[in-house]
């Protein structure tokens, strides 16, 4: 089983800013490149997201990069998917994940299949 994690921001920014953020943190990213700004991103380390789900420093690397995020005033939501699994556009609102319990257990910490929009809390 794989996994994939998908990055939504708001507000928007260029596709090669959120790129150089990622791959500043060693992480691998797909977005359309086409596109004047970047709301949904694709974030890996390699093929696929289960090294960021598996290993710590998979976790540490997508923390700095949900941190980074942050830092900057970004909104971050993130969906985190079996591989082969459809979207559920359901209009539900999103999970809130503190960041500190982001950091503590990284994908763990995700509701799987749902989105979930990490937030500053006490950290």
């Amino acid at each position: 089983m794989c996994f994939r994690l998908l990055a939504a921001v708001d507000p928007p920014i260029a596709p090669g800013q959120l790129r150089a953020l990622a791959t500043e943190r060693g992480l691998d990213l797909r977005a359309d490149e086409s596109a004047v700004e970047a709301r949904f991103a694709e974030v890996s380390w390699g093929d696929c997201a289960c090294s960021l789900y598996t290993r710590r420093e998979g976790r540490l690397r997508v923390v700095a990069l949900v941190e980074a995020l942050l830092e900057r005033g970004l909104a971050v939501q993130l969906l985190l998917l079996q591989d082969g699994e459809e979207i559920r556009w359901a209009t539900q609102a999103p999970a809130t994940v503190a960041l500190d319990a982001f950091r503590e257990g990284g994908l763990q910490s995700l509701p799987e299949g749902a989105v979930a929009a990490v937030v500053r809390g006490a950290d």
